[in-house]
């Protein structure tokens, strides 16, 4: 425990809060239409655009830089498929702007 843990803290459990959410929204979506997605461990880690948390003991500020980059990485890949769902299925478009909204908040 360090500075502002407590705080830190309570700032992941809505981070994960809302990994869930929009990762249950995401694959209902998928589902929908009639795709399969892959949430497999292996596909995930090999796919990932996020940069992998140094292992070990972190600083707080190590910490929340890390939260940050995280969410500020996942709202450019939000943002880089957008064009191409957008003329593909409004509907998803939705979803999109609900999970950008969110994280930008949480960043």
């Amino acid at each position: 425990m360090g500075p502002n843990f407590r705080d830190v803290h309570l700032q992941l459990d809505e981070v994960v809060a809302a990994a869930r959410l929009h990762a249950d929204e995401v694959a209902e979506r998928i589902r929908a239409l009639h795709a399969v997605p892959d949430g497999r461990s292996s596909t995930v880690s090999k796919t990932t655009s996020l940069a992998e948390v140094p292992e070990g003991l972190a600083t707080t500020g190590d910490a929340i830089a890390s939260i940050v980059a995280a969410l500020e990485a996942t709202c450019a890949t939000v943002r880089g498929v957008y064009g191409a769902v957008e003329t593909d299925d409004a509907a998803t478009t939705d979803i999109l702007n609900q999970i950008l909204l969110q994280l930008e908040k949480l960043a």
